[in-house]
């Protein structure tokens, strides 16, 4: 069977754990890997809920799966969602990132509240 950095690829994969959908970002129309959907996964037995970001293929980052942050299980999703998002971001934005095109699909977070997390990372009126 193959295998992606080293997980195997299964016909049916079935997960104690499974992951609901956050939001779909498109960081740029200009190749493959760049639409990243975002997933939240809660994890009982941790007591924490893992923020992960997919991409279609590892040719861009050579990773398809990366957990990009957590938080309490205790937490309001929302709100655990919205720190982790935005300090992923700043990291990003640190390494020099351009902010996100457009939102792509919407899951628990709505276009409008994205783009405000978004404007507090990579202000508007900034020069890129």
């Amino acid at each position: 069977m193959p295998s992606i950095l080293g997980r195997t690829v299964t016909r049916s994969v079935r997960s104690r754990f499974p992951p609901v959908d956050f939001c779909t970002i498109n960081w740029a129309d200009s190749g493959p890997g760049i639409l990243v959907p975002y997933y939240l996964t809660p994890v009982r037995a941790q007591k924490a809920v893992v923020v992960t970001a997919s991409a279609d293929c590892p040719d861009t980052y050579r990773w398809c799966d990366i957990a990009v942050g957590h938080f309490s299980l205790d937490c309001e999703p929302f709100a655990g969602t919205e720190q982790v998002l935005i300090d992923n971001w700043n990291f990003l934005r640190g390494i020099g990132q351009c902010r996100w095109a457009y939102l792509f699909a919407e899951g628990l977070v709505d276009n409008r509240t994205a783009n405000a997390w978004a404007n507090s990372v990579w202000p508007r009126d900034e020069e890129e």
